[in-house]
């Protein structure tokens, strides 16, 4: 009986052993390792003998003689390993790498930014972003304001909205003449300097016109979304959700400026005929009251 409780008791403690002894080697492998983790913006040098974790050099040049267990990046900034540095990954953006005979690097990459090709990249991909910001704020911008004035003016928005909603063929051909008569009438004003003042008008008047549209476009695409459903939802939900939909058939990739110009025709075609009818009814109005 002693034996087999020796026994027991030495067979428990070697399987506790067995089982803690990777925790301590992984915890004290971790704490030197990352000990050696290297984050700055200056001037680096990783003297021989040095063992180092990971590291990241950020503007400054990078002199490695030591050992480096998994990658070495450095962004706009030069690296010289010299025969006693080795490193597993080395990652080089921006700069230049020299490595002396004798240094060790299992992974190289390196990417120059100075070159022709990377720097036209640099400056599309930026202007590919703030054209999408621009666009954002646009249609940010756009959505509030279709919303509002369809909700404040939103006794006057029946009528074009009828028009619009018997046929939005006749109000995209007729927004089609408006446009190109607009342009043709500024930019004869324009060609003499005392008429620049009313070209400007006109063109202000126009953008107020396409404003207007969008409003009445966005509350029947809502009504179009809601068509099959019995509950009569306000002007301004309507407004936003066609203004929301409409946004985002506009902000699509190529295919959203046609998507916008199409809905900026319909919209100036809708005022305009609307316009028209209102004119056409003051004429009646007034032969009627001088008979």
């Amino acid at each position: 009986m002693k034996k087999r409780w020796w026994m027991g008791l030495a067979i428990g403690a070697v399987a506790v052993l067995v089982c803690l002894v990777p925790f301590f080697h992984l915890r004290n492998v971790y704490a030197v390792r990352s000990a050696y983790t290297i984050f700055r913006q200056q001037n680096t040098s990783i003297a021989r003998g040095q063992v180092v974790d990971d590291a990241l050099i950020l503007g400054h040049n990078v002199n490695l003689s030591g050992h480096v267990y998994e990658i070495l990046a450095v962004i706009n900034g030069n690296v010289h390993v010299t025969s006693s540095g080795s490193a597993d990954i080395l990652v080089d953006l921006g700069g230049q790498i020299f490595l002396d005979h004798g240094a060790h690097v299992h992974q190289l990459y390196h990417l120059s930014l100075s070159t022709p090709f990377w720097n036209g990249v640099l400056l599309g991909g930026m202007f590919a972003l703030l054209l999408w910001m621009g666009m954002l704020v646009l249609s940010m911008g756009l959505l509030l304001i279709t919303t509002i004035v369809a909700w404040v003016f939103q006794e006057y928005t029946v009528v074009p909205f009828n028009i619009l909603k018997s046929s939005a063929r006749t109000a995209g051909i007729a927004g089609l003449l408006m446009t190109v008569i607009c342009l043709a009438v500024s930019g004869l004003l324009a060609v003499t300097l005392i008429a620049i003042p009313l070209a400007a008008v006109a063109v202000v008047l126009f953008v107020i016109a396409g404003i207007l549209g969008l409003s009445v476009v966005a509350l029947w695409i809502g009504d179009l979304f809601w068509r099959e459903s019995n509950q009569k939802r306000p002007e301004w939900v309507r407004a936003m959700m066609g203004s929301g939909l409409m946004l985002a058939f506009c902000n699509l990739p190529w295919i959203g400026l046609l998507f916008f110009c199409i809905f900026w025709l319909i919209g100036i075609g809708t005022i305009a005929l609307w316009l028209g009818e209102v004119w056409r009814k003051r004429g009646k109005r007034g032969k009627a009251m001088a008979s």
